[in-house]
């Protein structure tokens, strides 16, 4: 009688998990997505390359979506976007030695990024319209002005993660 039991509760399990399918939970109708134009209205210069190459790469390693050229046929969703600002400060305070007068210097600095954004289809049908903004840390090293564009990259790398994240489960 408890061999039938088993035997039947495993059947029902195994039944059960027939359905379950690994994948995205993304739009079906996008599919194939293009980067578009990402413009920079800050004062770094290479900013928008910056965004656009992390906002490639996600969508690589997200594999919810095909990444693929703005011109090519049968492209779903076009992303575009605007860096307005960014900033950066202080967050970490070390103590200096005790005959300077400065008590205390930074030890590492917070970069914000943000970034606006919409997603259109070829069309023009607005998909998604948002506006995001995140933020890596970096250290004060030999060249500040170098740190400071390695934390850029690293605030580009995490925005995107927030925008093909939000793409890939926004529905």
């Amino acid at each position: 009688m408890k061999n039938k039991l088993v035997i039947s509760l495993l059947i029902i399990f195994f039944v059960s998990c027939t359905g379950y399918q690994v994948g995205s939970i993304s739009h079906p109708q996008v599919q194939k997505v293009a980067i578009g134009k990402i413009n920079n209205e800050t004062d770094e210069p290479r900013l928008a390359i910056f965004m656009m190459e992390k906002l490639k790469e996600r969508i690589l390693q997200d594999g919810s979506f095909e990444l693929v050229n703005k011109g090519d046929a049968g492209v779903d969703a076009i992303l575009t976007g605007t860096l307005t600002h960014f900033d950066y400060r202080a967050r970490g305070l070390r103590r200096k030695n005790e005959q300077s007068d400065e008590r205390y210097r930074a030890d590492f600095y917070e970069m914000r990024l943000f970034f606006d954004y919409e997603i259109k289809t070829p069309a023009g049908l607005v998909i998604q319209q948002e506006k995001k903004s995140d933020y890596a840390h970096f250290g004060e090293a030999i060249d500040t002005a170098v740190e400071r564009r390695d934390g850029l990259e690293r605030a580009s790398y995490n925005l995107s993660m927030k925008v093909i994240s939000h793409l890939a489960e926004a529905w």
